[in-house]
């Protein structure tokens, strides 16, 4: 690739959220906004407010909308995950191919920055999740370039003098400014939520955003195996700001608020802060990411239901103990724990979404049945809305690549910012103690309990 052409004067920033590569649907795709992209937009449009920013989502749009929204010298940015790269890279092609200016951002893209800036359509990536306010110098800088790229933190991006490789930076979350829901259309969302949660009790009455106002997990040191989220540092904003913040949600509408924190229940005196300060007059509905290990500590989940939480996201991965120390789960009680952390919910009055990981190394036929039969307690226990079910995926960045690295047969997973489509069944063809095919069927007999309940089979996110 040649070194970076800048846009004249680029005035056009389009930011797309790809959809995923496989053809399975995940339960919230087209359900909730990309509330990273949101962010993203709302900073350049402070920072830069000549810049005109326009947010398109592949799973809402299509391709052929988010074609239709490059013009000629824009600026392009794209949200790069190991799920969504293969499409990531037929937009960043055909942007290229319009003579637009591209830049990719998220987990992937930071992992791989130098190859794909070096042997990819892609003029620069900007690593790390802080990417808001180094945006906003990119855009400042490529409206008026002077010499070299700036030192601009996380920027990755080839040059006339070589390849620049700046260090990327953290601020605090609470330096980022409200993010203005104006920027993309809900209603699409609110239909598709609507329509796909249907069993959620008034839900017609919910219209749905996504809000993030703490990053990070309590086991950021020592993480599941599969996790590949590039930083989860703890952060989070101060109670006065979440209440100022969903205040002004519900008055705009937006009134069913998933909050996309890494583990929501990590962050025990902040939970209690929030409970603390809670208005008690907000018509909302919190959806937050849990640990089933935190869930079952005295008093936790009674502060969730203060600060108005109503749906749980659990990864609870298996029934089966043997499986959860492999996966690294932490459960005090291994499988007891999930079942624990699903009655106490229940006593809550509050609802669960399980997800569930097949596939661990060394799983097993008795493994398998175990999990089905946590899923069919936690049926009979009338608590579960919808349920996830993935076959283990090994991503570059989770505890478990290493494996990958270290087995003959798979180079050419290695070493790639491209990786094999089928490397989850060959993974498990390696490392479990059943076939390929009957993690599948146990997909499937899994799902199908949960439709004949009436509840929604499919990844959540």
């Amino acid at each position: 690739m040649s070194c970076v052409e800048c846009p004249k004067e680029p005035t056009y920033l389009v930011l797309v959220n790809p959809a995923t590569d496989s053809c399975e649907e995940a339960a919230s795709a087209t359900c909730f906004p990309p509330l990273g992209l949101l962010s993203l937009a709302t900073v350049v449009r402070w920072e830069v407010p000549e810049v005109t920013v326009r947010v398109v989502d592949q799973a809402v749009a299509g391709l052929e909308g988010v074609l239709a929204m490059l013009e000629p010298g824009c600026v392009l940015g794209i949200s790069a995950l190991a799920t969504t790269y293969r499409n990531a890279l037929k937009i960043a092609q055909a942007a290229a191919e319009r003579q637009c200016f591209v830049v990719m951002g998220n987990d992937h893209a930071s992992r791989f920055a130098r190859m794909i800036v070096q042997h990819r359509p892609v003029d620069a990536v900007i690593v790390g999740d802080h990417a808001e306010f180094p945006l906003a110098r990119l855009m400042r800088w490529l409206a008026n370039p002077r010499g070299s790229a700036p030192q601009i933190p996380g920027l990755v991006i080839r040059t006339r003098d070589g390849l620049l490789e700046c260090p990327p930076t953290r601020y605090r979350m609470d330096a980022l400014p409200e993010v203005d829901r104006s920027l993309l259309d809900h209603t699409p969302y609110c239909r598709n939520f609507r329509t796909r949660f249907r069993n959620l009790p008034g839900v017609q009455r919910r219209t749905p955003t996504t809000v993030n106002f703490c990053r990070g997990c309590a086991r950021a040191k020592n993480r599941c195996v599969f996790c590949d989220i590039y930083d989860l540092s703890l952060d989070r904003v101060p109670p006065e700001r979440v209440w100022r913040e969903v205040a002004h949600l519900a008055s705009i509408g937006l009134n069913y608020l998933w909050e996309v924190g890494d583990s929501f229940t990590s962050h025990g005196r902040w939970l209690k802060a929030l409970a603390q300060t809670n208005p008690r007059n907000l018509d909302v509905e919190f959806f937050v990411y849990a640990r089933a290990e935190e869930l079952v500590r005295p008093g936790l989940v009674a502060t969730l239901q203060q600060i108005g939480v109503t749906r749980v996201n659990v990864g609870m991965e298996s029934g089966d103990d043997a499986a959860l120390r492999v996966l690294n789960k932490g459960n005090p009680t291994g499988a007891r724990t999930n079942i624990e952390a699903a009655r106490v919910l229940k006593d809550h009055g509050m609802l669960l979404h399980a997800s569930f990981v097949l596939g661990a190394p060394g799983e097993t036929e008795d493994s398998l049945a175990r999990t089905e039969r946590l899923v069919e307690d936690l049926l009979e226990l009338r608590v579960l809305t919808s349920v996830d079910v993935a076959i283990l995926h090994p991503l570059p960045g989770a505890p478990i690549w290493r494996l990958v690295e270290e087995t003959m047969g798979f180079e050419d997973a290695c070493g790639t910012d491209l990786l094999p489509m089928d490397l989850p069944e060959r993974f498990a063809r390696a490392f479990t103690k059943v076939s390929w095919e009957r993690l599948q069927e146990t997909r499937a007999r899994i799902y199908n309990m949960v439709l004949a309940n009436g509840l929604v089979a499919g990844g959540f996110g």
